[in-house]
């Protein structure tokens, strides 16, 4: 049997925001527009800090 792990509500939270500055980024840098490239570290930001503290608590 495996152990069950509890899911981290920071890893969770941090997922999607990533997802969206990627995107975001993506969009901005393929000439989508200026304003999807100053969306981007808006949600990157928040992601990696979450992330970062996700890592740290374990």
């Amino acid at each position: 049997m495996q152990k069950k792990t509890k899911p981290k509500p920071l890893m969770i939270a941090a997922t999607p925001l990533l997802c969206c500055g990627v995107a975001f980024a993506a969009v901005g840098m393929g000439g989508g527009g200026d304003t999807f490239l100053y969306m981007a570290p808006a949600f990157l930001v928040p992601g990696f800090l979450l992330l970062a503290f996700s890592m740290r608590r374990r």
